[in-house]
This record gives structure tokens, sequence and C-alpha cells, in this order.
């Protein structure tokens, strides 16, 4: 048999004491879809939490369920969008709901001083201005 199935996997750190609040808000965003399994681990040492929301299928309406709201819930328990595996390319989008104007401003000056041909690692935790 062949067994095809979507994990989608979220990297983010909350204070210890609301992970459990955490995990089960995900849960009951996507209690509503046949089948689908939110798992957790992580190191509580850390605030670090990796959440899996795993479907039977390819599922638009899964990502949808979970994306932004993690990432929103995230911030109203005072943590962090990411990590211990960065922003990237993934998460670029969304960095604006987890940090406000003025750190973001100074990111971008920053990298601006240090490349300012933006060849360095394009489009990874800053999205490119026009």
């Amino acid at each position: 048999a062949v067994v095809s199935t979507q994990s989608t996997g979220y990297d983010v750190s909350v204070p210890a004491q609301t992970m459990e609040q955490l995990v089960a808000d995900v849960r009951a965003r996507v209690a509503h879809i046949p089948d689908v399994i939110v798992t957790s681990f992580g190191h509580i040492g850390d605030n670090d939490i990796h959440i899996h929301v795993i479907a039977p299928h390819a599922s638009d309406e899964v990502v949808g369920a979970v994306e932004p709201y993690i990432y929103t819930r995230v911030t109203e328990l005072g943590g962090s969008i990411s990590s211990e595996h960065g922003i990237g390319t993934q998460k670029a989008g969304v960095l604006s709901l987890n940090k406000k104007q003025p750190l973001l401003d100074t990111m971008r000056l920053l990298k601006n001083t240090f490349d300012p041909r933006g060849i360095l690692n394009p489009n990874k935790i800053l999205l490119q201005q026009p």
C-alpha cells in the first residue's frame, strides 16, 4: 500500500507554561477537518516547540486553517514565530506579525549596510523591497 500524507511543521517558541495551550489551540483550529492529527515535541528548557499538522493528503484547507493563525497565536502568547531553524523563506512574509516595524527597519538597515547589492541570502528573513 502507498500512503501519501502531508505533514506541515512549525518551529516556534513560546513560554513553557503556554506550550500545552498552543498545541490545544492548533488542534481546535483543525478539529473540523477529518483525519488531521496534530503532534508536538520540543525543548522545554529553551521554550522551543515543534508542532506538526498531519493530514492524509495534501490540503490547502489544513494549511489555511493553521496559517497565519499559529503565528498570530504565538505572538499573543509572548513567543517567537521561529525558534532554532530561523526565518528563511517560509516565514519571511509573516515576520511582521511577530516583530514590530522599528525592529524590522533596523534589521533592513543592517542588511543594506553589510549587503548593499542584496546578494547574500536574498529574500531570507527580509523580503526585498521594491
